[in-house]
């Protein structure tokens, strides 16, 4: 069966994360997975190749000329399944595939879509030629649900997954004696790392011992330092980069933190939760509903420092509950967000 995933590159993000544990679980099985990007190449791009995943990009060129490359790419490949990722590739793409003759067309929307009407009618006529549209979580589920023109009965709910968390050795995040809590994200604006290292700042004041590791980088890492710098604990902000795996960062702290204010289902606390981390995030999008499922930490206001370092704090101070918190993260991500079991709810919706 032959599987072509279509976004708009392979740079270092969630989506595209889902996508290359798709492709490499669906080559695992015998499928032959394919990535097209409509506007550039990516990092991932390199890793995958090399595992033998063909990955192809049709841009930079205006989009409908992108689209149709692909349509006549389609034609003469014949993929049995066209699966767009997010607003763009489902707009351009999911109607070539339907007149390329595609036999199964599905789009998987990774955000949140806050607000619901954010999402353009111009999707949801696309979306018609498709057999299913995915969310990541029951919040994306719901607001597309509620988006202008939305087709119910497409929608289905197929939680992202994340690949365990290696144990490979890493460069040590902390001293002796501290407590690390680790934030894995880029630095942008949904983000909102400035609350958490807000937070951190108010929990440090009780709680010396507390260091703040962040791996990710971007735009607004520049504008943190700063921020971290006026408050008075840019020594104890570990500020790491971008790290091609964090493994064995997660593996050396205590609690995971996220005070994202828009989310889908972030692959980052799913890794987490396979390293046995406890979580403290903003109750926000999947994340809310991880917590629910999970029991394994608490979920906060966004916006909310105070409730933010609370968390911080009860996790420090109470280590039963922080090992009990542990064990239910790590039998939740086994259950829930294994790249099996993501793996096969989408082969069901090939095979359909």
């Amino acid at each position: 069966m032959r599987v072509w995933h279509v976004i708009d590159s392979l740079e270092v993000g969630g989506a595209e994360t889902v996508i290359a544990t798709l492709c490499r679980e669906q080559k695992k099985a015998g499928l032959l997975p394919s990535v097209h990007c409509l506007l550039r190449r990516g990092k991932i791009a390199d890793d995958l190749e090399a595992e033998g995943v063909p990955v192809h990009v049709h841009g930079p060129a205006p989009l409908l000329e992108v689209a149709r490359r692909i349509f006549r790419m389609m034609r003469a490949e014949r993929p049995h399944v066209l699966h767009a990722h997010n607003e763009t590739p489902t707009i351009f793409c999911a109607p070539a595939a339907r007149a390329a003759g595609v036999r199964r067309v599905l789009t998987t929307y990774h955000g949140m879509v806050v607000p619901a009407d954010r999402l353009r009618p111009k999707f949801w006529l696309a979306a018609r030629c498709c057999d299913r549209v995915v969310a990541v979580s029951r919040t994306t589920h719901a607001n597309l649900e509620k988006s202008p023109l939305s087709s119910r009965r497409r929608i289905v709910t197929i939680y992202n997954c994340a690949a365990p968390a290696g144990s490979s050795a890493a460069f040590p995040i902390c001293e002796p004696g501290e407590f690390p809590v680790v934030n894995v994200a880029r630095h942008v604006p949904a983000k909102d790392l400035a609350t958490l290292i807000r937070a951190f700042a108010i929990a440090r004041e009780k709680a010396p011992a507390i260091v703040l590791v962040l791996a990710g980088g971007g735009p607004l890492t520049d504008s943190l330092k700063q921020t971290a710098g006026e408050l008075g604990v840019a020594a104890s902000v570990r500020f790491l980069g971008e790290q091609p795996a964090v493994g064995g960062i997660l593996r050396q702290s205590k609690v995971f933190a996220m005070s994202s204010i828009n989310e889908g289902l972030p692959i980052s606390i799913l890794e987490a939760m396979s390293a046995g981390l406890p979580l403290v995030v903003t109750a926000v999008g999947g994340m809310l509903e991880v917590i629910g499922i999970s029991r394994a930490g608490v979920a906060v206001p966004p916006r909310d420092p105070q409730a933010l370092a609370e968390g911080l704090l009860r996790f420090y101070a109470d280590e039963t509950w922080r090992a009990e918190c542990s064990a239910r993260a790590l039998d939740c991500y086994r259950r829930q967000f294994t790249p099996e079991k993501m793996t096969s709810e989408y082969m069901t919706l090939y095979t359909a």
